[in-house]
């Protein structure tokens, strides 16, 4: 008999239909999020459009993360989070 864990994938979904997947390790998350508003700022042009619109997409990324986070429906625990980061600082 084989017990199957439910989890649930979740996904941060930017405007333009990229996935992001939403893992506990915050500095991962934090990469990926970096990565694609790069990649956002790169279609732009000039310099400062390109940096308003890098920092536009974190930002809205950053919030939906968040969002699927503290989502009822999902099962993903903040506290599991902070407690796998925790785990990762060296003192």
């Amino acid at each position: 008999m084989h017990l199957r864990a439910k989890f649930q994938l979740i996904f941060a979904v930017c405007e333009c239909g990229a996935k992001i997947l939403v893992v506990p390790d915050l500095n991962e998350m934090a990469s990926s999020i970096v990565i694609h508003a790069k990649a956002h700022a790169k279609k732009e042009m000039p310099l400062k459009k390109a940096k308003a619109e890098r920092h536009r997409i974190e930002e809205l990324l950053t919030q939906k993360v968040l969002k699927s986070i503290n989502a009822d429906e999902t099962k993903f625990a903040l506290s599991d989070i902070i407690q796998h980061n925790q785990k990762r600082v060296c003192f």
